[in-house]
């Protein structure tokens, strides 16, 4: 590891798991309930911290200081560690080397989190962020669009689909562009739909629209995520 946890020793999956991270960069960690996907994404950070770089780590807001704070204030403690408080507008702390930010106030401060200047941006239980129409959701697409191509984005979830295939879509295009692409042969939604999804037509009162039931090729999915972004054992 290029910076090690003061407190643990990382298993070897997971220490496959944070060298394809810092290597691939663009990634959707799936990995099981329990086999530790914080303390990856944790040591990623210090890693990135070590170069100099920023990282933004959106969490649900109950796991804002456990495990998250506390653990970072435990396994690196001279790590520089922020936790956005609040809706309301306001500059991000300028020595912060990493920030932590619940998802539900994502999109209220997304302009100040574009603005911090991050390098990397990893998302904790990015199974919430599966709506295509949530504001939260859309503001994560806006805040890893606006990274460097080279930036790191980690989508974290040991529930990669709650639903259906189609809840998969919005942590793909997260992850960005070129993996969105990767899966499905294009970054639209529409693509997505067409090469995964069984759907439904449904009248609405206004007009019919495609709604998905489940997935076309589970197994052919699963292989395409391993094949091209997703760390799983």
């Amino acid at each position: 590891l290029p910076v090690a946890p003061a407190t643990k020793s990382l298993y070897s999956y997971q220490l496959a798991a944070v060298e394809t991270i810092l290597t691939h960069r663009r990634t959707v960690l799936g990995l099981q309930p329990g086999m530790g996907k914080t303390a990856v994404m944790q040591a990623v950070a210090a890693a990135i911290a070590a170069q100099g770089q920023r990282t933004i780590v959106v969490v649900p807001p109950s796991l804002r200081l456990s495990p998250w704070t506390h653990e970072f204030a435990a396994d690196y403690p001279t790590l520089a560690v922020s936790v956005v408080e609040g809706q309301k507008a306001a500059a991000i702390d300028a020595a912060a080397q990493v920030v932590i930010v619940g998802d539900s106030v994502l999109s209220h401060r997304a302009d100040d989190l574009i603005a911090w200047g991050a390098s990397a941006v990893m998302v904790d239980e990015a199974h919430r962020m599966k709506s295509r129409t949530a504001k939260r959701s859309q503001a994560l697409v806006a805040l890893t669009d606006s990274l460097p191509q080279d930036a790191t984005v980690v989508l974290a979830t040991g529930t990669v689909a709650v639903n259906h295939a189609g809840d998969l879509y919005m942590p793909l295009r997260a992850a960005g562009t070129r993996v969105a692409t990767a899966v499905s042969g294009g970054p639209s939604w529409t693509r997505y739909m067409a090469a995964w999804c069984t759907t439904e037509t449904v009248w609405t009162g206004r007009a019919n629209v495609q709604v998905v039931t489940g997935c076309s090729d589970p197994e052919g999915l699963r292989e395409r995520l391993l094949s091209t972004c997703m760390v799983s054992v």
